[in-house]
């Protein structure tokens, strides 16, 4: 079944009532197809307002309908009807000709030539908009068509094939391979076969094939065209033509009129209509079968959604209900414009049809084994059951980790909770967390006894779909081998060497002034000490800037720790990187001490280049030597620091948990 509304209407364009509502129509159901007469700029406009979605034929009138094939060449026929069409729009080509059985194949020529004539000029066509009784099975059969099939696969995709369809009554009325002898106007077949909604016929009631013999199947109202098909198919053809249904509905026809009488008798007609014929005349017989369950417009939808779902395969691409008017044909109940609920039911059915269906619902996982039940405790219940029920396995694996985790941590009860990796979401795993209370040291040792000695040695540790964890809820115990205090402290000295260092940088800028003063006072001092004093300024400001970045940080995790000692903060990888005494970490606070002295070395005069390149070297070497010392000095405090207060995670480089 397609994802479309393939109801649409025949719609006539000199006498179209509600306008605007017909507009939006068109823009909220979008069906597959909709015809307009007489009207090529409502056409278009229908055309755009589905956004491309609905294909739009327009049948221009003519007072020789029908004949026109008789007295005017394709390619004449083709320029009348394209006359200021918009080439989006398909052409309806003729509309029920009139022909004999001898003049069959004279019309099929004729249209094989317009299908050619159309498709150079680039315009699509609606091709023939055959009557009901014009597909007959003896022409079939006999071959008639068999041309006509081969030249419009050529364009199939681009040209449809036109028909019109009509039921007596009720939709399923003549589908399908009723026999005649049922629709005859007794009590049985008025008040059962028609009535009855278990007689509407499915999809497997109506193949599109051969009889067992070979025949066609015999008297179809519906899916007459599905004659074509089966030729087609059978002369080695392997996709079904298209069809469009441009006129679509209820009518009293010449083959089943003897049915009519006995209803009118039985129902009447409904008020206001001349005959017992179009879709509105037959609310009195509706009322009757269905007035228990539904209105008249629900009836009438059902029957609408009976055609997508059971009646027409998909190469029927859209039939369009004749019609919506305000002319002459109301009186025998063909106008559809004024059955609002009908309209809207077809709107709701069209999002229905649009929207996706979802995924089919999960099956509800099986319990929990009850001794899992008994161990652990489950953070997302649902998630591990399904991951439990894909990895059968784990289910041992959980109860053996359990009985060891008892052996060396003695907790009563672990949690589990499912989780994955979000930047790799195919590794999903459960961890495993285990409560103590011990202190960070001891937990830490009997984790790695843990580990060591009997999960990396545990096949199911290569699987890595369990992860094992200690977990803290509360702080190891009230007595922390680190206390806050020692973490306040550490942060109070770095602080001190942070301002001591910009204290010296201002310092030796103060200095470079005074002398600089005594020369602008009469005193003369030497031009180069002034300028080393204010490289040597550069010197400290430099290095505090460098060490300032991690002192900043740092005093922001004391506070944090200080707030609540419980709160877990990551490793301080910038306090780590510039504290600890490694080639990397003493490079880079060197690097900012040789900034300093580049800097010195800029500010010498040129006067005299040999003696300032000697002085330059000397100083350099002079505050190098002097900065190299306290540099290794803080360096190597820093690390003992950090060091010993890594493990604690009271100085903000670790929480006391281990995390995962």
């Amino acid at each position: 079944m397609t994802n479309q509304l393939r109801t649409g209407f025949t719609v006539n364009g000199n006498a179209c009532p509600d306008h605007d509502r017909l507009v939006a129509w068109v823009a909220s159901a979008r069906p597959t197809t909709m015809l307009v007469m007489d009207n090529r700029p409502l056409a278009v406009e229908l055309y755009e307002v589905a956004q491309g979605e609905t294909k739009v034929g327009h049948r221009q009138y003519d007072p020789a309908e029908g004949a026109e094939w008789k007295t005017k060449t394709p390619a004449q026929y083709v320029s009348e009807v394209t006359a200021g069409l918009d080439p989006r729009i398909y052409v309806q080509v003729l509309n029920e000709p009139a022909i004999n059985a001898a003049d069959l194949l004279l019309l099929l020529y004729w249209l094989m030539g317009v299908m050619d004539e159309l498709f150079n000029r680039g315009y699509k066509g609606i091709i023939g908009n055959f009557p009901m009784g014009q597909i007959t099975q003896a022409h079939v059969e006999d071959g008639l068509f068999d041309n006509f099939l081969k030249h419009y696969h050529q364009y199939r995709g681009w040209h449809v094939i036109g028909i019109h369809e009509y039921t007596a009554v009720v939709r399923y009325f003549g589908v399908g391979q009723w026999p005649y002898y049922a629709m005859t106007p007794t009590e049985y077949f008025l008040n059962t076969l028609l009535q009855d909604m278990s007689y509407w016929p499915t999809r497997e009631d109506l193949p599109c094939a051969p009889l067992p013999d070979g025949g066609l199947p015999p008297y179809w109202h519906v899916r007459r065209a599905d004659w074509l098909t089966i030729q087609w198919i059978g002369m080695g053809g392997t996709e079904a033509p298209e069809y469009w249904v441009t006129e679509s509905g209820y009518d009293n026809m010449q083959d089943v009129s003897e049915v009519f009488p006995a209803l009118v008798n039985k129902w009447g007609i409904a008020p206001n209509y001349d005959n017992l014929r179009g879709f509105n005349s037959l609310a009195n017989i509706w009322g009757a079968y269905w007035g228990n369950e539904w209105t008249f417009d629900m009836a009438a939808f059902e029957q609408e959604k009976w055609l997508h779902e059971e009646c027409y395969p998909e190469n029927y691409i859209g039939w369009n209900n004749f019609m919506w008017t305000s002319d002459s044909w109301r009186r025998d109940g063909f106008d559809m414009s004024q059955n609002l609920q009908f309209q809207s039911l077809l709107i709701d059915y069209a999002v229905e049809l649009r929207t996706p269906p979802g995924p089919d619902p999960e099956p509800d996982p099986e319990p929990i084994p009850p001794e899992l039940e008994q161990l652990f405790e489950f953070e997302n219940k649902a998630e591990i059951l399904v991951f439990l029920q894909a990895n059968p396995s784990l289910v041992p694996l959980l109860i053996e980790i359990h009985s060891h985790i008892q052996d060396y941590f003695n907790a009563p009860c672990c949690r589990l909770e499912y989780d994955y990796d979000y930047d790799y979401p195919e590794l999903q795993y459960i961890i495993v967390s285990i409560p103590t209370s011990l202190g960070l040291d001891e937990a830490m040792e009997l984790d790695r006894q843990f580990n060591y000695e009997w999960w990396f040695n545990n096949p199911g540790f290569a699987e890595h779909k369990i992860l094992i964890d200690l977990d803290w809820s509360s702080p190891p115990s009230d007595e922390l081998p680190h206390p806050l205090w020692k973490g306040i402290l550490g942060g109070v000295v770095l602080f001190l060497v942070f301002f001591f260092l910009i204290f010296f940088g201002i310092l030796f800028l103060a200095h470079a002034q005074s002398i600089q003063a005594l020369n602008a006072g009469g005193i003369t001092m030497d031009q180069t000490l002034i300028e080393i004093w204010n490289g040597l300024s550069a010197i400290p400001i430099f290095a505090a800037i460098g060490f300032g970045v991690p002192t900043i940080y740092y005093l922001i995790e004391i506070w944090k720790r200080f707030l609540d000692p419980r709160i877990p903060t990551p490793d301080n990888k910038w306090l780590a990187f510039f504290l600890k005494p490694t080639p990397v970490g003493l490079f880079v606070f060197l690097v900012f001490v040789m900034a300093g002295s580049y800097y010195l070395a800029g500010t010498y005069s040129q006067e005299d280049a040999f003696r300032t390149v000697i002085e330059w070297v000397n100083t350099f070497f002079d505050a190098f030597g002097k900065l190299l010392l306290p540099a290794v000095v803080v360096q190597t405090v820093g690390s003992k620091w950090y060091n010993s207060n890594r493990a604690a995670g009271v100085a903000g480089f670790n929480a006391p948990s281990v995390t995962r």
